[in-house]
């Protein structure tokens, strides 16, 4: 269940293709229909019964789910979604975020993604979790950072992944609580669950401590054939039929964490309707985990703040994220975190800090973000492009004058500061941002978006301009054009990196996986094989470590002569 987009779009990026091929190499890619959202559990279920029938249409031995489900372990990673608080990876989802180089993570990889840390230490775990666990389910936008081989066998049907944290942060996750007398019920270390909260307070929380050990959710869960089958059941699933027998044929909606989650636990009391489809004959237990590391980014904040996090080894913390653009043309006018990706510019962009900026084409003419301001443009249709500004703690959620907010300002109070008319809708809904030419993108432009009394004739430019909302943008987008232009960075800022080895002897650039690296420059960046042959003797003239050499000889034995 790895991409939002990939039933909906007809994806022409060679390199997307065979990028999510990797990730998908022993599944499927499915989404939940355009006509119904399905929720996490529902998305879960439809995706189960895509993967068994695509293996039915290609001729596979399972005619029967159930003998589909036994035969192997699946890993289902929900990666989609409406990202709403992080709107710079809405359209690709999550799981697709590039990774900037992290401290400890090497060799380094072209063009990482989010789910190339993700997914091998969540197949190993799921191994270790034993013959019991048939299916694991987890979030597209956490990493858990742990060591795979402190899990082992589970017996229980739902089996949640769970880790110490401080009543602050387990607030605003789903909490497991274990009476402290029971201690430790399963081999392997496994507890029984007594209960399941989503999101309490830290003050709630600290009411049951004396008596429970609270876990925090990691999104990650793990599911017996008989809690699969119930999931099915709670969908509309028809055994004798073989069919969901609702209205649309599809899956019911279902959201996991919070129908399924609230019902968990030896003295949790289920629905009526969950307890006449068997729910109470189903075990649950949640898995410590003693020494790992939850970065959330599920909002550009977060984002932020995890990958700082990720360098708490580090002796000096990096916090200007800079991926496939040219480093030199941004500054930062404080120590704020910032992020910047696929962004290309014909003069310097001074940042305020906490910023994302995501997309910016090369005719773009923007040259100052302020504190906490953010730009995303992606390419829509053949040549245009969207336009969206947005404040780092937006969250696109709430009407105007209900909580609404665009820019970080209340959404009424800004509509009418612009003459817009005041829409009783959902902020998420509201057609703000224009389809423009990449040379229409300016600061005049983002400072509109942002000031306190907008510039009347841009204002009047604006309302007669073609504008789509947030809820519109990730299904416009052109993947093509967006890849290209990530992939085109990319290969600009590698080239920079292979000259400043050439020119000042700095060679991390050779610290990565020169398999990967040359594989890539022969698929999709055939400039950039070009330029590393000619100047082949001056970098090896440039090196003097003999693992930097070897592993320059072995990137151009790759790269071959032509």
């Amino acid at each position: 269940h790895l991409a939002e987009f990939s039933r909906s779009v007809n994806i022409g990026s060679k390199f997307l293709k065979e990028r999510l091929q990797q990730l998908s190499a022993e599944g499927c890619l499915t989404a939940d229909p355009k006509a119904q959202r399905l929720g996490s559990g529902g998305g879960t279920v439809n995706a189960l019964h895509e993967s068994w029938l695509n293996q039915r249409k290609s001729g596979g031995a399972f005619r029967d789910f159930g003998d589909w489900l036994g035969a192997e372990q699946r890993l289902i990673l929900h990666a989609g979604g409406e990202s709403r608080r992080l709107p710079a990876y809405a359209a690709v989802g999550k799981a697709f975020i590039p990774m900037p180089p992290a401290s400890g993570v090497k060799p380094r990889t072209p063009m990482p993604w989010l789910a190339d840390y993700q997914l091998p230490q969540m197949r190993q775990a799921l191994h270790n979790l034993g013959d019991k666990a048939r299916v694991m389910v987890a979030s597209g936008d956490v990493w858990l950072d742990f060591d795979a081989s402190d899990i082992s066998a589970v017996h229980s049907d739902f089996a949640g992944i769970g880790m110490r944290v401080s009543a602050d942060v387990a607030q605003h996750f789903g909490v497991y609580f274990v009476e402290k007398s029971l201690g430790r019920r399963e081999s392997g270390g496994a507890r029984t669950i007594s209960f399941f909260l989503q999101k309490p307070s830290p003050a709630e929380i600290r009411r049951f401590e004396a008596k429970y050990d609270f876990y925090v959710d990691t999104g990650m869960w793990v599911l017996s054939a008989q809690a699969v089958m119930f999931l099915f059941k709670r969908c509309g699933w028809s055994e004798k039929e073989k069919l969901f027998k609702t209205k649309s044929g599809l899956p019911l909606p279902l959201d996991l964490y919070t129908e399924i989650g609230c019902a968990l636990g030896t003295e949790t009391k289920p629905s009526n309707a969950l307890a006449k489809l068997g729910f109470g004959h189903l075990t649950a237990s949640v898995v410590p985990l003693d020494a790992a590391r939850f970065y959330h980014l599920g909002s550009s904040r977060q984002l932020l703040e995890s990958i700082e996090e990720m360098q708490r080894h580090s002796t000096s913390i990096e916090r200007f994220f800079c991926m496939a653009s040219p480093a030199d043309h941004f500054t930062v006018t404080d120590r704020s975190s910032v992020w910047i990706e696929s962004s290309q510019t014909s003069a310097p962009i001074r940042l305020g800090g906490h910023n994302l900026l995501t997309g910016l084409p090369e005719q773009s003419r923007l040259n100052f973000l302020g504190a906490g301001v953010c730009v995303d443009v992606a390419p829509v249709d053949r040549h245009s492009y969207v336009f969206r500004p947005y404040n780092i703690d937006d969250s696109y959620r709430g009407l105007p004058g209900s909580g609404g907010k665009i820019c970080g300002r209340d959404a009424a109070e800004w509509l009418a500061a612009r003459g817009f008319p005041r829409a009783d809708v959902d902020v998420f809904d509201l057609p703000l941002y224009p389809v423009v030419p990449a040379a229409r993108i300016t600061q005049a432009w983002l400072d509109w978006f942002f000031a306190e009394q907008p510039d009347l004739e841009t204002s009047r430019l604006m309302a007669s301009l073609p504008r789509i909302s947030a809820r519109e943008i990730s299904a416009r987008v052109n993947f093509d054009r967006y890849f290209k232009q990530r992939i085109a960075g990319y290969s600009e800022q590698v080239q920079s990196e292979f000259q400043q080895l050439i020119d000042a002897g700095d060679g991390r650039v050779l610290e990565q996986d020169c398999d990967a690296l040359a594989a890539f420059c022969c698929e999709y960046a055939p400039a950039l094989a070009d330029w590393l042959r000619k100047n082949r003797q001056a970098i090896l003239r440039a090196l003097h470590q003999p693992e930097l050499q070897a592993r320059a000889q072995q990137l151009f034995e790759l790269l071959g002569d032509r």
